[in-house]
């Protein structure tokens, strides 16, 4: 790769063609050793190029706007250029009451057990309307990355926006899956909906700063839009994002097509959500594919569009199915907070109603919909042993979410005989699950408990009944007997 110096002078020199009419936006990387790059920055400016971004967590890496046969010259000279990647908005949708049900039909009731507290949604979209009725004070912010000076927050005048209704449906009080999560709206589109690479890599090297200083706040990255074609430096910032264990939710798009082919959704780094319809079914629009993590309500969402209740309206596409998903995180970080990445999403998947969906759902696509109240893990059994001459005794557990291994690495075993319904004492032995089955080992019990008291890590309490060889029986060999 040439020298910042020769690079410098490139940009000045006759060879290079200058800006022009019918310019576009690239990605020119230079390389973490280029230093300097605000003067090179300057250079581009100086040739009448016009330096958009430069990404501050991949170093040497500038958003520039220029014509084609710039990028042309520059890719000639060695340079690694990457055309901005087309993203476009993704219509926005339905449907509380499917999601906290595992089956049809619908049951009247949208309640959730948990609200979303304490965990933040970075929602990267449109600008957004300060709709006190649907948000309160929990839009705690927003930043705009669109040259127009308007800010993020009725950028476009009181018409519905996107981001409106997308944030709504993730976190909104009448019509969100987390109506307790705060909101946070990175804007990326004029008012004509249009955006560009600038704003869009801005957007995702700013929550990388962000999660830097704040690597243990709970939160999640929510991204309704998209389009055909993967970028090299939105598929970085988006690793980068999951490697520093924040969770990225992207729209499958709309085009009917294998979602691996679309970017972000198309990313390993992302949950990428389909959409499905009242009636179970993959919408005819939503993208499909092996790249789809799960499906959500994405036919007549309600939602909030405007400053008042009179804007409230519904609408079809993989935008609101995406921000449900972002609402059901919220919600698994409220309810398990110590969470890790890998646990959200296997958790989220588990959790998920499986094979509900009916027809055709595209090559690849699994049969999960979203399922949105709480996690329960079901204790399957509790066997005791005991082992006389250790004066040891062993609990044997099996637990299992919605019919699978359950994801989580443990859970707690209580010592004491419930009273009133409650377990006393404090944990006494921490059992490790590996697909879903663990053992406890306890030293120096005469015998084992009638009673053992099992919270697991999602909160649930059980209370099983076991029975071992009696103190005095000692001569017989120990064996397993199944709980009472």
């Amino acid at each position: 790769m040439p020298g910042l110096r020769s690079f410098s002078a490139l940009v000045l020199g006759s060879a290079l063609v200058l800006a022009q009419a019918n310019a576009d936006e690239y990605v020119v990387k230079l390389g973490p050793a280029a230093n300097g790059v605000q003067t090179l920055i300057s250079s581009f400016g100086q040739a009448g190029l016009h330096p958009l971004r430069e990404l501050r967590n991949l170093p040497g890496t500038v958003v520039v706007e220029m014509p084609a046969t710039t990028a042309q010259v520059l890719i000639a000279k060695g340079y690694k250029v990457e055309r901005s990647p087309v993203r476009r908005l993704l219509s926005v949708p339905w449907s509380l009451d499917r999601e906290n049900q595992r089956t049809l039909p619908l049951d009247g009731n949208d309640s959730h057990p948990y609200s979303g507290n304490g965990v933040e949604i970075f929602i990267v979209d449109t600008d957004i309307l300060r709709n006190t009725d649907e948000f309160g004070n929990r839009l705690v912010g927003g930043t705009s990355y669109v040259s127009d000076g308007k800010g993020a927050f009725g950028a476009c005048g009181d018409q519905a926006t996107h981001a409106t209704g997308v944030a709504s449906v993730a976190a909104g009080n009448r019509y969100g899956v987390a109506p307790g999560a705060s909101i946070f709206i990175m804007r990326i589109y004029d008012c004509q909906g249009v955006t560009s690479g600038a704003a869009i890599f801005g957007a995702l090297d700013d929550i990388v700063t962000w999660r830097k200083a704040n690597p243990t706040a709970a939160a999640v990255v929510n991204m309704s839009f998209g389009g055909p074609g993967r970028s090299q430096t939105e598929d970085e910032l988006l690793a980068m994002l999951a490697s520093l264990g924040l969770p990225l939710v992207a729209a499958a798009a709309n085009d009917d097509a294998d979602a691996c082919g679309y970017g972000p959704a198309g990313s390993p780094s992302v949950i990428a959500v389909a959409a499905s319809t009242e009636d179970d079914e993959k919408a005819s629009f939503s993208n499909w594919g092996s790249c789809v993590a799960l499906f959500a309500p994405g036919m007549n969402v309600p939602e909030e569009l405007g400053p008042d209740d009179s804007q409230g309206w519904s609408g079809s596409g993989t935008s609101a199915s995406a921000p449900a998903v972002s609402g059901e995180i919220a919600l698994l970080y409220e309810q398990v907070p110590d969470l890790t990445l890998s646990e959200i999403r296997s958790v989220l998947l588990a959790n998920a109603d499986q094979d509900v969906l009916q027809g055709d759902l595209g090559v690849g696509s699994p049969n999960l919909l979203l399922y949105t109240d709480g996690v329960t893990e079901e204790v399957d059994r509790v066997i005791a042993r005991w082992f006389p001459s250790q004066k040891r005794f062993t609990v044997q557990v099996t637990v299992s979410l919605n019919g699978n291994p359950t994801p989580f690495d443990h859970a707690f075993l209580f010592r004491g005989l419930p009273k009133d319904g409650h377990c006393q004492g404090s944990p006494f032995a921490t059992v490790h699950l590996s697909g879903g089955f663990g053992i406890a080992s306890v030293v120096g019990w005469n015998r084992a408990p009638a009673t053992v008291c099992l919270e697991t890590r999602a909160g649930t309490l059980y209370v099983r009944s076991v029975r071992t060889f009696p103190d005095g029986d000692r001569s017989r060999p120990s064996r397993e007997r199944e709980p009472s």
